[in-house]
């Protein structure tokens, strides 16, 4: 399937995801963090959940630890925008009151960036796997750049890549008491889930043989596969009640979106599978299936 649009929007839009990992390195480089990690699942009522220690602190956090405060603070009141106090900065030291083993335990953490050589160690294998979608996805544009399906497929293994630096860094509460560099995070997260979801379910729509109701409806098909996660996302953060219940609702919506964009290209998948006339296509087609699952 030929592409329309011109090769430098595209060129243009690979550049665009791959500024926005590098951007969120450069505000974690930046912020003072307590050297743990947790994601949008990690909140709850009673605090922060910490799944992942990246870089220890002396005396510092514990992965299962539940932050229940931080700073004079708890999750909620800093979502709500409360006031960063002067310990929050590279070196100071700030208290945290955490739930450990069912006790509540009073830190004294100290504060730093995430050293790089830390963050390779414990995500080393992960880096490497976003390499190699990297390398794949810009060599596919080499060989094939006129092919729509062609740029479809860079474009997911790219996203792919830029989500592995997202997940490297993953949310981390410190970034609460900064404010924005929480939201600019949360934003990147879902903007880049949805779009791999879409770009992956398109493909699926047009590789090797274009899907019926993309050929009859293809900007209805673009506009619904890419417009409902985010659509989703907002509507359910905005109803809920409170912060904490908004980013917990929000990562609900968006794995519920992300399972039905997964059935459809799937099924589309499969279809594609049962019809292609060639092996070369359906090897294709299984290796694709694949390597989207290892991503």
């Amino acid at each position: 399937m030929r592409a329309r649009t011109p090769l430098w929007v595209w060129y243009l839009l690979i550049a665009t995801c791959l500024l926005a990992g590098a951007a969120l390195a450069a505000i974690y480089a930046r912020v003072p963090g307590d050297g743990a990690s947790g994601d949008l699942e990690s909140f709850a009522a009673d605090g922060f959940l910490v799944r992942w220690v990246l870089d220890a602190r002396p005396g510092g956090l514990r992965t299962g630890d539940v932050i229940v405060r931080a700073g004079g603070h708890t999750p909620e009141e800093w979502l709500a925008g409360a006031a960063r106090g002067s310990a929050w900065r590279d070196g100071g030291t700030v208290t945290y009151e955490v739930t450990r083993d069912g006790q509540m335990v009073v830190l004294d953490v100290p504060l730093s960036t995430i050293r790089p050589g830390a963050l390779f160690a414990h995500w080393g294998v992960q880096f490497a796997v976003a390499l190699a979608f990297l390398a794949t996805g810009l060599y596919v544009m080499y060989r094939q750049a006129g092919d729509v399906a062609a740029r479809v497929l860079t474009l997911f293994c790219v996203l792919v890549a830029v989500q592995y630096v997202g997940d490297a860094y993953n949310i981390q509460f410190s970034t609460l008491a900064w404010g924005w560099p929480f939201w600019v995070h949360l934003t990147f997260e879902h903007t880049i889930f949805g779009l791999i979801l879409a770009s992956m379910t398109c493909f699926a729509l047009i590789f090797p043989t274009v899907h019926p109701v993309m050929e009859r409806h293809p900007i209805a098909v673009v506009a619904g596969l890419f417009g409902a996660f985010a659509l989703a996302v907002t509507v359910t953060m905005a109803l809920a009640p409170g912060w904490v219940t908004a980013v917990r609702w929000g990562s609900h919506a968006a794995w519920v979106v992300g399972g039905v964009e997964l059935a459809i290209a799937f099924a589309a998948g499969w279809r594609s599978a049962r019809v292609a006339g060639d092996p070369v296509s359906r090897a294709q087609i299984r290796w694709i299936v694949w390597c989207g699952t290892l991503g």
